[in-house]
């Protein structure tokens, strides 16, 4: 072999390694671009919600709207609580129940839960002035449609 033969293999070799970790290091910022953008769309369905309760919160007792949830994929089901509230449901995930039974021993426990639990870092809000005044743990899957109805001292959340 000639020299020049010899340092266009290093060459080559060296154009594999740089394309190997611009694709790796490209893949992985993409990933986390992804992610990004569902935790966006997961914080703004959370502050759209939370607008509409407050809206209906000051508006006469009765009003009431529809409200479609618009969670990213990962979510299945969102689930309203009013502190004390068992599952019922056996397609949502246990554990559930004593999250909530923790969260009700706060003064301001969260009363939103997003299931499945391990889908985004944070899967438990509080919105106030809602409440769900069933004994039972209200699960909706993610796209259907809630009704929000505002009682004068609470809204109420409902299928």
């Amino acid at each position: 072999m000639k020299r020049g033969q010899i340092s266009q293999i290093f060459i080559w070799i060296t154009a594999i390694i740089v394309m190997g970790l611009v694709l790796y290091f490209g893949a992985k910022t993409a990933f986390k671009l992804k992610d990004s953008g569902n935790q966006v769309v997961l914080l703004k369905e959370i502050q759209n919600l939370k607008d509409e309760v407050e809206k209906y919160y000051y508006l006469d007792k009765g009003s009431s709207k529809k409200i479609t949830l618009g969670f990213p994929s990962e979510i299945t089901y969102i689930c309203f609580s009013n502190g004390k509230a068992l599952a019922k449901n056996k397609d949502i995930e246990e554990g559930i129940e004593f999250l909530i039974k923790e969260e009700a021993k706060k003064t301001d426990g969260n009363n939103l839960f997003l299931i499945p639990l391990s889908s985004f870092e944070e899967t438990a809000f509080f919105i106030p002035y809602l409440k769900h005044e069933s004994d039972n743990l209200l699960c909706v899957q993610n796209g259907k449609t809630i009704t929000i109805e505002s009682k004068g001292d609470h809204v109420n959340i409902k299928i």
